[in-house]
């Protein structure tokens, strides 16, 4: 996963989706079958995941604590600790983390706790189609990498909200002065305003894009919809002058 101090020194015009998505996602496989374990290693060998491998919920745990995954595949039957405590405990210090149980054949009380517990998906052993197996996969990485990119991007609005704030808070302080030094530092205060508004809207487009066809958690996108409004009303009343005229 891309390191945040890296994403933070990013501009909004620099910050492009390819950011994360050219970082491989990481898969933990969590399964005591040495078999199941090489029916994964054989179908993701030619894919772009990073995938890694446990054989029980306490070795997990310590993969865990080395390294950040985009996808845990768990089995519900594992030694000692069940896959499905290991996903309780889990979903309690990461509440976002991604899951996919593997259940027992037509075992429907355990895939329906697996998707009470948030479960995108379940896998039913013995595995009998392996690239309906892989297509699931494919789509849980694809909707956590989605949901990454848009807390980033949600991130970098309300970054880009202050920096708009502070400007037109700048701007209101020097509106009454009427030399002619501060009237010309006054135009470029109103230029970088309205340069930080673009900044702004070309950053929610972009969000925008992503939200038109992918899946979205529903507050992010409530957020920035609010984020937009307010910079808007902001930048208009700082764009008019006091005697009430659109100064362009």
């Amino acid at each position: 996963m891309t390191d945040e101090k890296n994403i933070d020194s990013l501009s909004l015009d620099d910050l492009e989706y390819t950011l994360l998505v050219d970082h491989p996602s990481k898969i933990l496989v969590v399964d005591d079958e040495d078999v199941i374990r090489m029916v994964f290693d054989a179908l993701l060998s030619n894919t772009s995941y990073d995938v890694g491998y446990a054989d029980s919920a306490e070795q997990a745990y310590e993969k865990l604590k080395e390294d950040e995954y985009s996808l845990l595949i768990v089995d519900k039957n594992l030694p000692g600790q069940s896959g499905l405590d290991l996903v309780r405990q889990l979903k309690e210090s990461k509440p976002d983390s991604a899951f996919i149980m593997i259940t027992g054949y037509a075992s429907y009380d355990s895939a329906i706790e697996a998707l009470r517990l948030g479960a995108y998906d379940y896998l039913e052993k013995p595995f009998s189609d392996l690239m309906l197996v892989k297509e699931k996969i494919a789509q849980a990485v694809d909707r956590q990498r989605l949901l990454r990119e848009n807390y980033v991007l949600a991130d970098h609005l309300r970054s880009a909200h202050k920096d708009l704030r502070s400007k037109t808070a700048a701007l209101e302080l020097t509106k009454n002065l009427s030399n002619q030094e501060t009237q010309k530092k006054l135009r470029q205060l109103r230029a970088r305003v309205s340069r930080a508004y673009l900044a702004l809207h070309k950053a929610y487009q972009k969000f925008q894009a992503l939200s038109d066809n992918r899946i979205v958690p529903e507050q992010p996108a409530r957020e920035i919809g609010d984020l937009l409004e307010e910079s808007w009303a902001e930048l208009s009343t700082a764009m008019i002058d006091e005697e009430g005229h659109t100064t362009h």
